[in-house]
This record gives C-alpha cells, structure tokens and sequence, in this order.
C-alpha cells in the first residue's frame, strides 16, 4: 500500500536527516516498496544526495512558498504509486500552519494514508515545537526519540509532560531511534554514503553493526508503518 509519511522536527540538530534516510532504507531495501523522497530543505537535501540513486524518484521543493507546495502535491499525484518520504526542513512549522492543509487534502484526495513521525533530542525546545505543530494538526503523530542524545531511550523530558498526555491520547507512541556507531553514522551523514552502499564495502564488524542498526530500527518504524496501513 502506498502512504505518505511525513518525518518533521522542526528543529535543525536532532536527526531528521538520518530518521528519514534510516526510514526510506527500511522501505526500499528491507520491505523492498518503491520510494519517492521529498526534500524540502533545498539547500541541504541531505537524504537525497545519500539515498538517491537507490531510491525509484526524489525532489526538492521548498515548502516556505505556496509555489513550492504545489510542485510537491503535484509530484505526490504522479508518483502515488510509491511510498512517499518527506524529509522536511528545519523550522518547516510555519509552513506547514500556512499550507499544511493542501497535503492533507491531497492525501485524502488521492485516497493515500499519511503518517507523521516527530523527531526529537532530549531538549525541551524540540518539545515546544512539537506542541506547535500539534496545535495546527489534529492527527495521530509517533514520537521518534533520537537515542544519540540519551542513550537510556527514556526522554524523561518528553515523559513528564503534558505533551506526551496528548500524543497518547491520539494513539501515539514514543519510540527510540536506534544509535549507529560514530564512524558509520558519519560515512551516512557527512560522507552521504548509502546503508547499502556500506554493507556492500565494509569490513565484517561494520556489516555486523549495520545490520543489527537496521533490524532496531525495524522495530522503530513499526507503528509508524503500522499507523499508515490502518489510516
């Protein structure tokens, strides 16, 4: 089934890039899905110059214009049969308050399910922004807490609050992101090399680590994936 998953943070620092590269690893070469991703910080696609070649269609549009949304609905349209991944910018909640509501009804124009996962650190600002944006949408929105921050996957910060009150009560779930040891993490981020491409290339213990940092994350995207289908 094809779905649309939004993966949003709002806040430049706390992993969005890696979730959603992790995230669109996982659909293409774990779940074997065709994948479209969606950029919308044009200035730094991150996923994009990583995943790229693996992936069947990526773009870029910048979602601080209405201009922008309209290249993306459009190419939502044309690519509905894929598994749509939207990496989205840093302080993309002003965007999506202004225009947010062409994806929804995009989405239920093309009869496509759409997810939101919200990616965060152990900050409480990247908590205020998700109370900004829970303000401006009414649906179910998974919590993925970036372990590289907090090594325990409590989030105590996120626990104790009311906002945590509130995702749960939309069947949300708080779900830890898996760490993926320093040096690969900067052959994904930094060198823009694939998961793939590095299973295909490293020494054994990096292979072994690899694939055990896919298989968490397997577990990570679950309900997520599992909140699409039943959308």
């Amino acid at each position: 089934m094809s779905s649309i998953l939004y993966v949003g943070g709002n806040k430049g620092g706390v992993g969005k890039s890696m979730v959603a590269i992790a995230l669109a690893d996982h659909l293409r070469h774990v779940l074997n899905r065709p994948v479209f991703l969606i950029e919308t910080d044009t200035a730094n696609p991150d996923a994009a110059k990583c995943l790229g070649d693996e992936l069947d269609a990526t773009l870029a549009a910048d979602t601080r214009t209405e201009a922008g949304w309209q290249t993306m609905i459009n190419a939502i349209e044309q690519h509905q049969d894929k598994t749509c991944v939207i990496n989205a910018g840093a302080r993309d909640n002003d965007a999506m308050r202004r225009y947010g509501d062409y994806l929804h009804r995009g989405a239920e124009t093309l009869a496509i399910p759409l997810a939101i996962a919200w990616v965060i650190n152990d900050e409480r600002d990247s908590l205020l922004a998700l109370r900004d944006f829970l303000e401006g949408y009414p649906g179910r929105v998974d919590v993925i807490g970036n372990r590289f921050f907090d090594e325990t996957g409590t989030f105590a910060v996120y626990r104790d609050s009311k906002i945590r009150i509130e995702i749960e009560a939309r069947s949300g779930t708080l779900r830890p992101f898996p760490i993926l040891p320093r040096p690969l993490a900067a052959a994904v981020k930094t060198d823009r090399r694939s998961p793939a491409t590095i299973l295909a290339q490293a020494p054994l213990f990096e292979r072994i680590a690899l694939e055990k940092w896919r298989a968490d994350c397997t577990e990570t995207f679950a309900p997520l994936l599992a909140a699409a289908n039943r959308t």
